[in-house]
């Protein structure tokens, strides 16, 4: 499940929706059929933030407006929001990417906004196991295992400036 969440400006206190919903392949987010609509003012512009269990936040880099009752972002083709340091998404073979291997997304300062060895300390507790739901899966095919330990090698010490 991602997060996606509606807010006003870039910081974490504008946040005026947030819901659980699907990330789909072709990038469109796919509300549970029970969730509550979406109910945003129309005269109004917000920033779309998509957060996943282990992977780097990400958010528009720009406010969107709702057009058609819809707000459109293609994180595909478009990079994220980036500050002065962090990054947004990554490129791989010409589409943006989220960032993979962010496992440990617990509220400290050290491992809520990257991709450090405290996810790989996860990934080692977690090596072998299969057939669950689990953060340390970072490649998300349901087996914690060296593929894993190889996204995070890629990955590791990249951070993002998104706001959480």
């Amino acid at each position: 499940m991602d997060f996606s969440r509606q807010r006003t400006n870039k910081s974490a206190e504008s946040v005026v929706q947030r819901r659980a919903a699907i990330l789909m392949n072709d990038g469109s987010v796919l509300l549970p059929e029970d969730a509550n609509p979406i109910r945003l003012d129309i005269n109004k512009d917000y920033f779309i933030v998509i957060q996943h269990r282990n992977h780097l936040p990400i958010m528009s880099p720009r406010l969107l407006s709702i057009e058609r009752d819809q707000i459109s972002f293609d994180f595909r083709i478009n990079e994220s929001y980036t500050g002065l340091l962090g990054s947004g998404q990554k490129d791989v073979n010409g589409l943006y990417c989220v960032y993979a291997a962010n496992g440990d997304q617990f509220k400290e300062a050290i491992s809520e906004f990257d991709i450090n060895i405290r996810d790989m300390d996860m990934w080692f507790r977690s090596n072998g196991l299969n057939s669950a739901y689990m953060n340390a899966d970072f490649d998300m095919n349901g087996d914690v295992n060296v593929n894993d330990q190889i996204m995070w090698l890629l990955n590791n010490g990249v951070f993002s400036d998104v706001p959480r």
